[in-house]
């Protein structure tokens, strides 16, 4: 992953662990300033994945410790994919 340095304002208070962390504080940081994106449907899960330099798989998993769901559907919405689903494959038989 080709890196690149950057000034950002933050408040003073935010200083202390912006500055100072592990690598997996700063992925998960990252990995929370491409949300916004990833929400909006500007990038995919996996193009935000590709920018970070890790797996899809592990972008998931970062958000899920952080309480960010990958499928973020109604129950509702959940019932009509699956009778999608099932139209589907019964169609296909």
């Amino acid at each position: 992953m080709e890196t690149t340095t950057m000034q950002m304002t933050i408040p003073t208070g935010m200083r202390q662990f912006v500055t100072s962390r592990s690598k997996e504080k700063s992925e998960m940081q990252n990995a929370m300033l491409l949300y916004p994106y990833i929400a909006d449907y500007t990038i995919s899960y996996g193009r935000a994945a590709e920018i970070l330099g890790i797996t899809k798989t592990r972008l998931i998993s970062t958000f899920a410790k952080l309480g960010i769901p990958y499928i973020n559907l109604s129950e509702e919405e959940i019932d009509e994919e699956i009778e999608m689903y099932d139209r589907i494959i019964s169609k296909s038989k």
